[in-house]
């Protein structure tokens, strides 16, 4: 069923939408050439639907047909844009269109959490359930279940049986980025069947993660992932403090000790 929007706008790109469960719904048009002008039209349109929220959850659906300048793709991830939305979900229909919204997440490296969907029912299912887990305090991503158990601490569950890639790991990071901007404390649990693919390394390591980590503890339950993680930690500890656990609890009370 789809739902009456509470207020409509219409840009020369798209009409715009505050639907009453508080997403914010942008159908471009078909066949648009975007321009940076067009997105400082419907900036306006968003802070107006925001009011005095200092960010919301948006569902961008795009068109069939359509570009955009190398300009605009900038200004499209520009970190103001970015500031004002909490979670982004992108509904695409042809290949051009999945090309270009990978490029905007793993080139711009967004600072909130974007995905895919072939489907609007899919993002809005999404979007409604990340807003109502962040509430909590939890989130989860293609690869985790995270949990903001403390100020500036994060529990980061890895799942069963899951592969550790680049891009799970740049949606775990739009989460530590909007939960501890200034940097905080990582708890990352491991099960005995976790495998990482050979992208993972270089984005684990990348500045932008370890820039956010005052401390991290790891806790395995694998031979494999210990040796593995050990041969990691010697790099990190020259960056910040590191360890591993064979249990959560061990890991918790020694990132508070490092804390104080």
């Amino acid at each position: 069923m789809k739902l009456e929007a509470a207020k409509t706008f219409e840009s020369r790109i798209s009409h715009i939408s505050a639907l009453p469960n508080g997403i914010i719904r942008v159908e471009m048009k078909n066949d648009i050439q975007l321009t940076p002008e067009d997105l400082d039209e419907n900036m306006k349109f968003y802070k107006e639907i925001l009011g005095n929220k200092e960010s919301g959850l948006f569902l961008l659906v795009f068109a069939r047909e359509g570009s955009s300048s190398k300009e605009a793709r900038e200004k499209f991830a520009s970190p103001e844009r970015a500031a004002i939305k909490k979670a982004e979900a992108l509904v695409i229909s042809t290949m051009s269109h999945r090309i270009e919204s990978n490029f905007y997440k793993n080139f711009f490296d967004p600072k909130h959490p974007v995905r895919l969907f072939d489907t609007e029912e899919k993002a809005t299912k999404w979007l409604l359930s990340f807003e109502d887990e962040s509430k909590q305090g939890n989130y989860e991503t293609s690869i985790a279940y995270i949990k903001h158990i403390e100020d500036d601490i994060l529990r980061i569950e890895v799942k069963q049986n899951v592969e550790i890639n680049e891009q799970g790991l740049k949606e775990n990071l739009a989460i530590y980025q909007k939960t501890i901007p200034n940097g905080g404390y990582l708890i990352s649990i491991f099960s005995e069947f976790n495998t990482a693919s050979p992208d993972a390394k270089p984005a684990f390591e990348s500045p932008n993660r370890t820039g956010l980590k005052k401390g991290e503890a790891f806790v395995v339950s694998g031979l494999s992932n210990r040796i593995e993680l050990e041969y990691y930690i010697k790099k990190t500890k020259q960056m910040y403090p590191t360890e591993v656990f064979e249990d959560e609890v061990s890991a918790l009370n020694w990132i508070r000790e490092i804390r104080e």
